[in-house]
């Protein structure tokens, strides 16, 4: 009754206030009760132990044991996975004797005033697949009856297979995990990698703060049972030297390779560049990414220069602008690294840094490569393409334009519209019948019908016409 009368009196704008008012305090009621471990002395809940196991390969064990006054009711894992966007919400499960990895299985947990919980977080297929390296931040999450909740403070875990032991040196954001005695190799790749974020960094406008975690493996066949599941068959026929999982922020290459600086440059780029350019819908085109990341290289591997000048004798310069993927064949690569590392050099030398910043925003923003090239430069790919040739030598890329001839329709009789007058014309066996040509007079009403008009009656329909007066008069 209250409420009503108050609701009456009180003006449009006073309602809105009150119900926000009303809402933050039922807000408030509810949240009263949370609170973070580390706030001691004001929630009944308390964490006894926590633990977090690595079991490289297959996955990562989260145990936990909580003691309250209450029945706890709920236990969740909250996981923030390396650089990707968003968290993942696990509940725990009931903590058994002899955990397998490969048995394991989810059990809901039993409320009670003391429980020990457990979540295998499985990493040993395509779809859940974590980097070897890669920083994982995991806090807690638990209830109890009364509504209570406990929040634990972020634990930062480094996913690392447990049968090495691992060492790692850090500079800024670069962490790099290293096993065995190769601490100095260790420290110039480190010196390396950061030198290349202070010269690529501002260039592109990439984030250089957020974590860059390293991973240094010692020859090929460890960095090969680090690579995701379905890529293990191809990694043991070729062995790459370095790979950037940019979503992540890792970096995993071979710490012995005679091209491991250059390797560690080159990959880092590709971390910055995704950063900088990478969009919801969109990804950075593989000549300008490939481009970049040698164009930033410290300490390049080969002459490009060579395999470029080859191509251009030869006449075998691809057409870089077109968005073509990495060639197979390993010469037809080499030229592609070549003229991708050529254009980004000329775009940043006759254009200025700041144009390729703008660029990467504009791809950023889900911008179409042609348009954001027209946006930012005043021309489109196919100046940009021949413009380069031209500076480089190579011959003129002419577009196709018969792919953009659309052929000549032949044309077709028109079809009338169905209508309810004299002038209808109506198909019969796929021959057009005009209604002169037939025997009829003219009617009022729908021709089709008409019982004088026999040469075009359709059975069909009249048939079905027929069904539906009959079934009409049995339901009467």
């Amino acid at each position: 009754m209250f409420i009503t009368s108050l609701h009456k009196l009180m003006s449009k704008s006073s309602k809105i206030l009150f119900l926000l008012t009303l809402t933050f305090l039922i807000n408030i009621s509810q949240t009263a009760n949370v609170v973070t471990a580390d706030q001691t002395g004001q929630n009944p809940i308390n964490v006894k132990s926590s633990l977090i196991t690595s079991e490289f390969p297959k996955g990562i064990w989260l145990d936990i044991e909580v003691v309250s006054e209450s029945k706890i009711t709920e236990i969740s894992s909250r996981l923030k996975i390396g650089q990707t966007k968003g968290t993942t919400y696990n509940y725990l499960c009931l903590n058994e004797q002899n955990k397998n990895s490969e048995s394991w299985r989810c059990k809901d947990i039993v409320p009670s005033k003391n429980i020990k919980a457990t979540l295998f977080w499985r990493t040993d297929t395509s779809g859940k697949y974590i980097p070897q390296g890669t920083l994982i931040e995991i806090s807690f999450e638990i209830k109890d009856e009364k509504g209570n909740v406990l929040i634990t403070p972020t634990t930062n875990f480094a996913y690392l297979d447990p049968n090495f032991k691992w060492e790692d040196i850090s500079e800024g954001p670069v962490t790099l995990n290293y096993h065995g005695p190769v601490k100095s190799r260790a420290q110039k790749i480190l010196d390396a990698i950061v030198e290349t974020l202070e010269k690529v960094g501002p260039v592109l406008g990439a984030d250089i703060d957020d974590p860059i975690m390293v991973t240094m493996y010692n020859n090929g066949k460890e960095m090969i049972d680090a690579q995701p599941p379905q890529s293990s068959t191809q990694g043991r026929e070729l062995i790459t030297e370095g790979q950037a999982f940019s979503n992540f922020g890792t970096l995993h290459l071979i710490g012995g390779d005679r091209n491991s600086i250059g390797t560690a440059s080159h990959e880092v780029t590709h971390i910055l560049v995704h950063r900088a350019g990478e969009g919801v819908f969109r990804k950075v085109p593989t000549w300008l990414n490939e481009g970049l990341a040698e164009w930033a290289n410290i300490d390049p591997a080969m002459s490009y220069d060579i395999a470029l000048e080859f191509a251009v004798a030869t006449d075998r310069v691809p057409v870089i602008t077109k968005g073509i993927t990495m060639p197979g064949k390993p010469e037809d690569a080499i030229i592609f690294y070549g003229a991708s590392r050529s254009i980004v050099t000329y775009l940043i030398s006759e254009y200025g840094a700041q144009k390729m910043y703008s660029l990467l925003y504009e791809l950023k923003s889900d911008v179409k490569l042609e348009e954001a090239i027209q946006k930012v430069y005043g021309f489109d790919t196919v100046i940009l393409e021949n413009t380069w040739r031209n500076k480089i030598g190579a011959k003129e890329y002419t577009e196709n334009k018969s792919s953009l001839i659309v052929p000549t329709a032949k044309p077709i009789k028109t079809i009338k519209p169905f209508s309810l007058n004299d002038n209808s014309q109506i198909t019969k066996g796929g021959v057009e019948i005009n209604p002169d040509d037939t025997n009829t007079k003219p009617s009022t009403g729908c021709s089709l019908f008409a019982v004088n008009n026999t040469a075009n009656i359709d059975l069909g329909i009249l048939g079905l016409f027929i069904f539906l007066i009959l079934f009409k008069s049995k339901l009467d």
